[in-house]
């Protein structure tokens, strides 16, 4: 185009860095950074702050440093996206250290954090189980009139349930209501799981049962929450029941509603049902992954279905299934269970002939079932 002679504006180039950083030619990217130093247009911090955008998302943080540092001696001011979004990097690859560094620089330069700044921290403090600093900071925000949005309390609140500390996540969810931010299904998809972790799983129901009430309608991410939830506490038919909804209320199950009800109905012995769901999820348009395969064969291993498990993983062998060591280390373990110790070693050779390579796990399988053996046989010598 500039060789045809039409002249690109700071806009137009902009929007090619956008659309090239998308793309990930950060590469490109640099060698139109270097050509437009001599021309009329120069490189802006809009142009800057998408290259950091760009290069943090990839976790390209060093780059993105050095990108940050030649903005600096070109003379060009960071501003609060800048700032923004390099914490955000920071915080993505754990290194909360370098992130506040950033937001105690931006706040001598005077540049003011906006919302979107606190969010990330708070969010990022509240995943290394720190509320008292994620407090800490929302008290700042509200200091410096920066209303917390939805965000930052479905932060807080999710933080909460995830450490179990639903009653102070109920009061975080008052506050937040007083304060006139409607909670959304996040919100309650955050207090359903935080429920089931303590074992409150009458308030987990109160909780689910009671969004439509307010408005809020349940997604499929709340329905597998609930099924999950109810599963693990061995209400399968509860769990079955929601599912059935779901479906009547024309939502389509994913992946994870269909492996959370084999995982219950396989732990709680109703092996037909969960190879009927298996079936039934294939029908749907569903492939089903690694983990629903591990989980069939682990129900079927431990429900003294061996022979049925070793058709079904021979199976997935011929369809030329992408196994890992998961259901590898579930078949050597139902293998060793029932004494076939010569399969077991032979199927830990086939494993490490397809390039899947045993760990820790797989090992401490074998030796263990060995040891057994040696216990029995020593016992059964000792007896005659």
């Amino acid at each position: 185009m500039v060789a045809q002679g039409f002249q690109l504006d700071q806009v137009s180039y902009g929007t090619l860095i956008n659309g090239l950083c998308k793309a990930g030619e950060t590469k490109a990217v640099a060698r139109l950074l270097r050509k437009l130093e001599g021309h009329s247009v120069k490189p802006d911090v809009v142009m800057y702050n998408t290259i950091i955008n760009s290069l943090c998302k990839n976790k390209l943080l060093g780059d993105a440093c050095d990108v940050y540092s030649e903005m600096i001696v070109k003379g060009i001011s960071p501003d609060v996206v800048t700032y923004t979004t390099l914490i955000h990097g920071f915080c993505i690859m754990g290194n909360l250290k370098e992130a506040f560094s950033l937001l105690n620089e931006m706040k001598l330069k005077n540049i003011n954090p906006n919302l979107c700044t606190f969010n990330i921290l708070i969010d990022a403090l509240g995943k290394e189980g720190k509320m008292k600093e994620a407090f800490s900071l929302l008290n700042e925000m509200k200091l410096k009139n920066i209303n917390p949005d939805v965000c930052t309390f479905n932060i807080l609140i999710d933080a909460l349930g995830k450490k179990g500390r639903v009653k102070e996540a109920k009061i975080v969810l008052a506050v937040m209501m007083k304060a006139c931010v409607e909670p959304d299904v996040v919100t309650y998809n955050s207090l359903i799981d935080g429920y089931f972790l303590v074992n409150e799983v009458k308030h987990a129901k109160y909780v689910f049962y009671s969004m439509a009430q307010r408005g809020v309608t349940p997604n499929v991410q709340c329905y597998n929450n609930m099924i999950n939830g109810l599963c693990k506490k061995k209400m399968v038919d509860e769990a079955m029941s929601l599912f059935e909804e779901m479906k009547h209320k024309n939502m389509i199950p994913d992946i994870v509603t269909y492996n959370s009800l084999i995982d219950g109905l396989c732990k709680n012995h109703h092996l037909e049902r969960a190879i009927a769901l298996l079936k039934e999820m294939k029908e749907h348009g569903i492939q089903p992954d690694v983990y629903s395969y591990t989980i069939l064969l682990d129900g079927l291993c431990k429900g003294g279905r061996l022979e049925i498990a070793k058709e079904f993983f021979q199976h997935l062998l011929v369809k030329g299934c992408h196994l890992n060591v998961w259901p590898y280390n579930v078949m050597i373990n139902g293998l060793c269970k029932a004494g076939l110790f010569g399969e077991a070693m032979d199927l830990k050779s086939k494993m490490e002939g397809k390039g899947c390579m045993p760990n820790a796990i797989t090992f401490r399988t074998i030796i263990c079932a060995l040891s057994e053996k040696d216990e029995n046989d020593e016992r059964k010598f000792s007896e005659k």
